[in-house]
């Protein structure tokens, strides 16, 4: 069935008219503009599974997406799965065709990074599988690493058998100030 004039609708049957495909027009000017709908059958039921809006917002379990992609279920989940245990998953947000910021799963670590990606790309947040936090560093070796550059960072947890808890250090442990309890008992200490 397939309509001519402004306001019919195009239907495609399947499967005993189980499954349909509708092409829609919604636009009752010349225009003609578009939709497409493809319901499926479940638990007795046909509903949209999928639907493409005249806009090409995409809709997965609405027939009314609000945006480019528009999941909607009672138990809705998103799944990037890769089909090897040595690929990365990226989710990357672009500007104009330029990258600009990445969410990776790391294979090969089980960490979970976002990179900012305007010029050299670089980690700004790490999420370690062992439980490690970095923030401008993709090697967090305590609960909370914060480093600036490669010569001052500031760590929270027990980085060795002597360093438990420090806020600040820089090139060469000058200039910091720590709190600690190490194997010679000090608590504070404050170094100019």
């Amino acid at each position: 069935n397939s309509g001519t004039s402004y306001n019919n609708k195009g239907s495609i049957f399947m499967s005993n008219q189980r499954t349909e495909i509708v092409s829609d027009i919604v636009n009752l000017t010349a225009n003609g503009d578009t939709s497409l709908n493809f319901k499926t059958r479940s638990g007795g039921a046909t509903a949209s599974a999928l639907f493409i809006d005249e806009f090409r917002n995409v809709g997965i379990g609405t027939d009314s997406p609000a945006a480019k992609l528009h999941v909607s279920g009672t138990s809705t989940q998103l799944m990037l799965e890769t089909p090897n245990t040595t690929n990365d998953i990226d989710f990357r947000f672009r500007e104009n065709g330029t990258n600009k910021w990445n969410m990776r799963y790391q294979n090969s670590t089980n960490d979970l990074q976002f990179l900012n990606q305007t010029g050299t790309a670089f980690v700004q947040l790490e999420l370690s599988a062992n439980g490690n936090v970095g923030i401008g560093t993709d090697s967090p070796d305590s609960l909370l690493v914060v480093q600036a550059d490669t010569h001052n960072e500031a760590f929270v947890g027990k980085r060795s058998a002597t360093e438990y808890l420090w806020f600040l250090r820089n090139e060469n442990n000058s200039g910091r100030f720590q709190l600690y309890n190490s194997s010679s008992n000090h608590t504070i200490e404050m170094t100019a």
